[in-house]
């Protein structure tokens, strides 16, 4: 990883008359609403059936879907309006935490065929009935049925909030909301609902079923596209978070997007969905903007997508888009815990310590048994460079989600950072047990070996992987490590090529973490070869990628870099000051003290001091960490 120390403001951060970064305005969700402001609450499940809940769920997120796509019209999002569900909350309060002027609520009782859907809009400031409806209909009329209450919901603050022609001028017209019915196919509506009701859960269990009735879904209406879109997103989630390999689903992803995109074009969650497949990919940023950038011009009140263009817009250096991305997404959704986890660590980046302390406390007040509000204390202390607290909480979070892959991961790789061989073991195959073909896990695995040298063991698993996935970027790159190890340097360039092209391009391009790791590497191996304008070129691309980004690591990010441009260039001086100031901060120093690029040092007696500091500091972390269980 880069870490921080003192980057100064960000790139194209206001300054003051002193000199000094003007901080990001603060952003909360309270802020006083606009009258085209809407919170819809979920529907109330009213048959005798509690499984029927998904169907009430599914009636309210469409209506949320469809008055969410009218300009400059605020529709808070889906994630904030159900953590109300169920709950007896004066709505002036809801209002007020979702910031938003009104609240669509209403009920559903479906039996048999027959449904009867009962909706209010009710002004939040004073309980004032806006307007209410019952319809007793077919269930095949559900479609009419939501187009109905949009339409009459834009209708009543068209005629009670809003003079005429501000209405006019906004765009909001109940025609606009009118759609298509997505499907004529009532099992695979009823399917695709279940499957959106499941994927919001983001565990790995209820990503997998939602799969399987969003392919339902599509087996029973092979035009559905919405439906595709669902395969998609469940395909494309199961590989962000580790539960199934990019190279085994991807295919399917994107065959699955392409099809919902010939169906209806306009499908924002599509081009979302097809954003987040090239990020996962390593596609260069700009790429990646263009394509969310299309979803969030046809919902702009999506506020996962915002948080899908905010990373990219964080990866291409463009770090105002990157704040007021996530800014608009935390107004929209602000009790969504993988928004409020963003706009923690926004504000972490922004030297803004306060703010995003008091969101990780609010995460935690919202889901104090979940592994979220943990994982993000971790995620703060890991910016502070704290190893011992970011372990702590890493564990914390294991604790009350033992299945959690992410934790489980960062605590193989942190245990092996500070040498506990066993522990680092543990938790990898703990993670792998959990999803056999998450290569990350197997990556943890292989370095959990190769501390222990065991290489041949590890070189078997990187192989067996290998040959099922022999694409993968992650094993690619361990196969190069090998032999980074080993010593053969041609090897090594050979297998980097294949993991990370763009490093061998003009200019050369930092994709990843693993990629900024390469890329010092593969600048001391041509500087080893003799060809010093490559070493010379590659670090040039390194300091311009790395050097605008340095707020985004951790607090020693000057001497991370230093000492590893130290390293390529054999300045010693300069490497062992920057070595000894890390000493100084953090712990967990596997990366440098088993790296060729820097045992080449091992004999030069003043680096040699310093290497033994930082064995000390990894001692005393380890043997902190082992009496309180964490490792």
């Amino acid at each position: 990883y880069v870490l921080r120390d003192d980057p100064g403001p960000a790139e194209g951060s206001p300054v003051n008359a002193s000199g000094d970064p003007d901080p990001p305005p603060l952003v909360t969700p309270t802020q006083t609403p606009v009258l085209t402001s809407i919170a819809v609450l979920p529907f109330v499940n009213m048959s005798s059936d509690p499984e029927q809940e998904y169907f009430s769920d599914g009636l309210s997120e469409e209506l949320l879907n469809l008055l969410a796509k009218i300009e400059d019209f605020k529709v808070a999002g889906r994630t904030s309006s159900f953590a109300f569900k169920g709950k007896n909350d004066d709505l002036r309060v809801i209002a007020e935490k979702l910031g938003v002027a009104t609240i669509l609520e209403g009920s559903v009782r479906k039996d048999g065929e027959q449904i009867r859907v009962t909706a209010q809009l009710v002004k939040a400031d004073d309980g004032y009935h806006l307007w209410s409806e019952t319809y007793d209909r077919r269930l095949e009329s559900i479609f009419a049925i939501q187009d109905e209450i949009a339409g009459e919901v834009v209708t009543a603050l068209k005629l009670t909030l809003l003079d005429e022609g501000d209405a006019d001028s906004a765009g909001i017209s109940p025609a606009a909301l009118t759609r298509g019915r997505p499907t004529d196919n009532m099992e695979a509506y009823t399917s695709y609902l279940r499957g959106q009701h499941l994927i919001k859960k983001r565990t790995g269990d209820d990503m997998f079923k939602a799969l399987r009735e969003f392919r339902h879904a599509v087996d029973m209406d092979p035009d559905f596209a919405e439906a595709h879109v669902g395969v998609a997103n469940g395909y494309t989630l199961l590989a962000n978070y580790g539960y199934r390999n990019l190279e085994e689903v991807g295919p399917l992803a994107d065959a699955s997007v392409e099809r919902a995109l010939a169906l209806n074009p306009n499908l924002g969650e599509a081009w979302a969905t097809r954003g987040l497949l090239e990020d996962l990919r390593g596609a260069p940023p700009e790429k990646r903007i263009a394509l969310v950038e299309k979803a969030v011009s046809l919902n702009p009140n999506d506020a996962q997508s915002l948080v899908w263009l905010s990373s990219d817009y964080g990866d291409a250096n463009r770090f105002d888009d990157e704040f007021a991305a996530i800014q608009k997404a935390y107004t929209l959704d602000p009790l969504s815990a993988i928004i409020i986890f963003n706009m923690a660590i926004a504000y972490k980046q922004r030297g803004l310590d306060g703010e995003a302390a008091r969101l990780a406390d609010e995460l935690e007040s919202l889901m104090p048994e979940k592994a979220p509000p943990y994982r993000l204390r971790a995620s703060l202390a890991w910016h502070d460079a704290d190893f011992i607290a970011e372990s702590r909480w890493h564990h914390r979070a294991l604790t009350v989600s033992p299945g959690g892959i992410p934790s489980l991961l960062s605590l193989s790789d942190n245990a092996a950072s500070v040498g506990q061989l066993e522990a680092a073991e543990r938790y990898a195959r703990k993670a792998r047990e959990i999803s056999p073909s998450s290569t990350a896990a197997i990556e943890s695995l292989a370095f959990a070996l190769i501390r222990q040298g065991r290489t041949d063991d590890a070189g078997d698993l990187v192989e067996q992987t290998l040959q099922l996935y022999p694409q993968d970027r992650l094993m690619l790159s361990l196969e190069g490590h090998l032999a980074y190890l080993a010593g053969d340097y041609d090897r090594t360039l050979t297998m980097v090529r294949k993991a990370y092209p763009s490093l061998f391009t003009d200019p050369a391009r930092l994709e990843d973490g693993n990629a900024i790791w390469w890329a010092h590497n593969l600048a001391w191996i041509y500087r080893m070869r003799g060809e010093v304008d490559e070493s010379d070129a590659l670090l040039a691309d390194i300091h311009r990628d790395l050097e605008p980004r340095l707020h985004v690591y951790p607090t020693d990010a000057p001497d991370w870099l230093g000492a590893r441009t130290a390293a390529v260039l054999d300045d010693r001086e300069t490497l062992e000051r920057h070595l000894r100031s890390m000493a100084r901060i953090r712990a967990g120093f596997g990366n440098f003290l088993h790296d060729p690029m820097f045992l080449q040092y091992k004999d030069d007696p003043a680096i040699a001091a310093v290497f033994d500091e930082m064995r000390e500091v990894d001692r005393q972390a380890r043997e902190q960490l082992a009496s309180e269980g964490v490792f």
